[in-house]
C-alpha cells in the first residue's frame, strides 16, 4: 500500500515555522510568566523585572534571526528581520496589554 505522501514545504515555510518555534521557546523562557502580573513601574526604574525579561527576550530575537540567516541563506535577510521582529512586537504588546487589564481589575 502506498501511503499519499504531504506536500514537500518550500524553505520560506519551513523557516517561518522555525521561526515560530524558537521565538516561542525564548518567550517561555522569559516575558511568558509576566501575563498574570500587575501592569510594572516604567522600563526604566531600576531592576524592573519586566525591563531585564523583555531586553532578553529581545536579545534571544535578534540572535534567533541571526541563526536564520544563516540556516536559510536564499530568503531575504530583511525578510527574516522583519517577521523576527513583528513576532517579538506582538508577543510583547500582547503580555504588557494583559499586564494592564490585570493592573484595572
Amino acid at each position: 500500500m502506498i501511503l499519499p505522501q504531504s506536500p514537500k514545504k518550500d524553505e520560506q515555510t519551513l523557516c517561518k515555522e522555525e521561526m515560530v518555534w524558537l521565538i516561542d521557546k525564548a518567550y517561555h523562557s522569559t516575558i511568558y510568566s509576566f501575563r498574570d502580573s500587575l501592569f510594572p513601574p516604567p522600563v526604566n526604574y531600576p531592576g524592573n523585572p519586566w525591563a531585564d525579561a523583555s531586553t532578553a527576550f529581545h536579545d534571544q530575537v535578534v540572535q534567533i534571526g541571526d541563526r536564520l540567516v544563516k540556516k536559510y541563506p536564499n530568503i531575504s535577510e530583511g525578510f527574516i528581520r522583519q517577521e523576527t521582529e513583528m513576532r517579538f512586537q506582538g508577543l510583547v504588546t500582547s503580555v504588557f496589554n494583559q499586564m494592564r487589564t490585570n493592573a484595572q481589575q
